[in-house]
């Protein structure tokens, strides 16, 4: 059932008692793991489905918000973040050069590896982490240059850390465009984790009568 939960990682659900302008035709089966449908359905993001996986769905949705479910999504970014800057600082190193493109790749990366930790949901909760991590392999990626910088005075490592996290903002009339790399990796952060909607709708009988209560599952996670 990961097909409903992670193509589809919802914001909001709403179960609403409504009618088809016709009725559903006969055979049908669920939109995610095909079993017939011959009494009742749900319509999940626009497909049949059976009570099973509207289960499934609901059980997703409680996980999103669980503590379990962020800290696999921050193990994910995590290592991601840390791969990137490393191979940053490597070809950086090599190429005696930074080059503003690895960073929008970073942001990709990142998102991607956060929403994949959590399993395919998405929210605020998750989209703050990948900005977080990305902002963070971005600018810690500069730590090479400067331990190495001809400054007079030796600069230790917790200190060029905090110098990392600021640096981008020192001079900002000389790093706009610095700034404007830096503001479209971590836009693809955000927009790669962000919660897509998904509406959920039922239940329905296959007659065309509806069950007299509707069932209510919770909101999804942000």
């Amino acid at each position: 059932m990961s097909d409903a939960s992670e193509s589809a990682a919802p914001s909001g659900l709403s179960f609403e008692r409504a009618e088809f302008e016709h009725q559903p035709p006969a055979g049908l089966s669920c939109g995610y793991c095909q079993k017939p449908l011959n009494t009742e359905y749900w319509q999940i993001a626009k497909r049949p489905a059976c009570a099973e996986c509207r289960a499934v769905v609901e059980r997703e949705l409680l996980a999103a918000k669980s503590a379990k479910r962020f800290l696999s999504a921050l193990q994910y970014g995590g290592l991601a973040a840390v791969a990137g800057c490393l191979g940053w600082m490597l070809v950086s190193t090599l190429l005696h050069g930074q080059f503003g493109f690895v960073a929008i790749g970073l942001g990709y990366l990142i998102g991607k590896a956060v929403r994949k930790g959590a399993h395919g949901q998405g929210g605020t909760r998750y989209q703050i982490l990948a900005v977080f991590l990305s902002y963070s392999a971005i600018v810690l990626a500069s730590i090479p240059n400067l331990l190495h910088a001809d400054s007079g005075e030796r600069v230790s490592a917790l200190w060029a850390v905090g110098i990392a996290y600021v640096l981008p903002f020192l001079d900002v009339s000389s790093n706009l465009i610095g700034l404007f790399i830096i503001a479209i990796a971590l836009y693809e952060a955000w927009k790669l984790t962000r919660a897509l909607p998904l509406s959920v709708l039922g239940p329905f009988a296959i007659d065309g009568n509806l069950p007299a209560e509707p069932t209510a599952v919770p909101d999804a996670a942000h």
